[in-house]
């Protein structure tokens, strides 16, 4: 009898171990799917809920640039405003850093993500774009990059999963300054 025994225990020990390989994979499947799950109802609840938020409060940034841009006293009252605010919080800027960038430091603090692209906050919002002269620009997270002319009526939108900021410079110039 202890021949038999011994026969088959080596077969129903890679049964168990097949099995247990195979309810392991199952519950990592399901971890998977149950994560894969949060982060739908996530991105469809807070992440879009903040993103909204986050837009807003850009728009209102660049709502308070276009008003201190103009000649009139309400316009330079506004930019003797931000100067003053800049003084208060003590942040330093070169002395040809655009306006929207020291409107966005001033709302975003010392945040280095809402000023890493273009010398400006260039992540979602609008910035003025040495690289290509007359022009805006803004950069998405997820690749997308639209830049427009201040000239002209010409715009350059850009999806791709591998954004390269050099190489969409370059292309958005040409055309935004091309005859055509």
């Amino acid at each position: 009898m202890s021949n038999i025994e011994t026969s088959t225990t080596p077969a129903i020990n890679a049964q168990v171990q097949v099995a247990e390989v195979a309810h392991a994979s199952m519950c990592v499947r399901n971890n998977f799917e149950q994560l894969a799950i949060e982060r739908e109802t996530w991105e469809n609840t807070t992440y879009r809920t903040s993103n909204e938020q986050l837009y807003a409060l850009l728009q209102k940034c660049f709502q308070t640039y276009q008003a201190m841009t103009g000649t009139e006293d309400e316009a330079s009252a506004l930019r003797k405003g931000l100067n003053d605010y800049i003084n208060t919080k003590g942040y330093k800027f070169n002395t040809g850093t655009h306006t929207l960038v020291k409107i966005v430091k001033c709302v975003f603090g010392a945040d280095r993500r809402f000023a890493r692209m273009y010398g400006g906050y260039g992540y979602l919002t609008w910035t003025d774009n040495d690289d290509i002269p007359n022009s805006y620009s803004a950069l998405g997270y997820g690749g997308q990059a639209i830049v427009w002319s201040a000239t002209n009526d010409k715009y350059f939108i850009v999806f791709s999963n591998n954004i390269n900021p050099p190489e969409i410079h370059k292309m958005a110039r040409l055309w935004l300054q091309s005859e055509n």
